[in-house]
């Protein structure tokens, strides 16, 4: 399911940038929690972007080293796993202030923009797209999409829905999980309406030669 979660990574603290991760549960009274390695950046950084992924990580990018605005730019992205933040192979320049990130359909994520740049962007590959292993096919789901987000039964709040895909997945591999995600959206600079919320499963995978299935709520 979801939880209400929010998470404050890196920043400026008078005029140095630092590596601090803290979070907090929004509907739980309490201060902020401080993260300790590898749970804390590898490199600090401000004016930096992050990207909520399907599979809960974290993906951090851009930013400058230093506390100043433009000033030198941190080029390592940082993963966060659940074995902490893992460096990323550099991004060709600079991002900072004013630049964009978003989470695109296919798993990829888009980063764009910056005071610095002008009309180039990047697209972010992140390791759980394939892991080695060719991604299923057919991809279909018996929730009908909509503007603004996805048609559900709402007058039958137990109804089960079914997450289809009509090719064989590789020996050994199979699909456990479906998310919702809410990509989030082009702002000014910092985008608080990623959300992540993962659906609970009723029934694994179909045992079917032609076609796996897998049914949530």
């Amino acid at each position: 399911g979801a939880d209400s979660r929010m998470m404050r990574i890196g920043g400026n603290s008078y005029g140095f940038s630092i590596a601090d991760v803290e979070s907090c549960t929004a509907d739980q009274p309490g201060s902020w929690s401080a993260a300790v390695p590898p749970f804390r950046l590898n490199h600090p950084r401000w004016m930096q972007n992050a990207v909520i992924l399907p599979n809960a990580q974290v993906f951090v990018f851009g930013g400058f080293q230093n506390g100043l605005n433009p000033g030198t730019p941190e080029l390592r992205p940082e993963l966060l796993t659940s074995t902490g933040w893992i460096v990323q192979p550099p991004q060709a320049g600079s991002r900072g202030y004013h630049a964009t990130a978003v989470l695109l359909p296919d798993g990829r994520v888009f980063c764009g923009g910056a005071d610095t740049r002008s009309f180039d962007y990047q697209v972010y590959s992140p390791p759980y797209l394939t892991n080695g292993q060719a991604r299923p096919k057919g991809i279909g789901c018996d929730i009908a999409p909509v503007v603004g987000g996805m048609r559900y039964r709402a007058e039958d709040p137990a109804a089960l829905y079914t997450l289809w895909w009509d090719e064989n997945l590789p020996s050994g591999v199979t699909v456990t999980q479906a998310v919702l995600m809410r990509p989030g959206s082009v702002t000014h600079h910092s985008d608080m309406d990623m959300r992540y919320m993962r659906l609970p499963v009723e029934q694994p995978d179909d045992v079917s030669p032609r076609e796996r299935s897998l049914r949530f709520r």
